[in-house]
């Protein structure tokens, strides 16, 4: 007898997995057991101990509920690697952000790409946009006499927006060209100033 069961992921402790699987419900799938991983979605899925052990657990006409499309990865290729592996081992793979589309039928395989282009140009634009912020604070400060390297003008909220939406520290201080223990160092006063556990 076949089964369902939901996958989540977020990429920090202090992130809550709970919104994931009753936002499944509430749409009215139904599943019977739920796997999590708290890992970064750069990490190939297969790495992770939540989903490698799910995957071993299903069967051939199984499926699984996930919130979103990059919960599964983060990373277009991983993505369409391990939908293209589970259409061949006959497990359904639905998403809430595809309205429950099975994208591991051979049409989800271009939503699939649809929707990873799109993610990956909206995580490069905010990498852009956040750079040039950055040039742009460092060259007002300098004419001010203001200098102190690449580290001027580099705000907790800057270093907070993207560790919030999931960037890892080592990340978050090459895109803003800080260091990383500059980067650890906002992200601790960001998390006290915002009372983040």
């Amino acid at each position: 007898m076949s089964k369902s069961v939901h996958y989540g992921r977020v990429s920090r402790a202090d992130l809550s997995l709970e919104n994931q699987s009753h936002a499944v419900s509430e749409r009215g799938y139904v599943f019977t057991e739920t796997y999590t991983d708290v890992v970064s979605g750069s990490v190939p899925p297969m790495e992770r101990e939540g989903f490698s052990t799910m995957i071993k657990n299903l069967e051939r006409g199984d499926t699984i509920y996930i919130y979103r499309i990059d919960r599964l990865s983060r990373r277009l290729e991983d993505v369409k690697k391990m939908v293209r592996e589970l259409g061949e081992k006959g497990i359904q793979l639905r998403s809430l952000d595809v309205d429950g589309f099975d994208i591991s039928s051979s049409l989800g395989g271009f939503v699939i790409s649809l929707l990873g282009a799109v993610s990956e140009l909206e995580r490069e634009t905010i990498s852009i946009r956040t750079k040039a912020g950055i040039k742009r604070k460092q060259a007002e400060l300098h004419a001010k006499g203001m200098t102190r390297g690449n580290e001027v003008g580099v705000s907790m909220e800057e270093v907070g927006e993207l560790r919030m939406r999931g960037v890892s520290i080592k990340q978050t201080a090459s895109d803003l060209s800080i260091s990383e223990s500059t980067a650890k160092r906002l992200w601790a006063k960001y998390r006290k100033e915002y009372d983040i556990k």
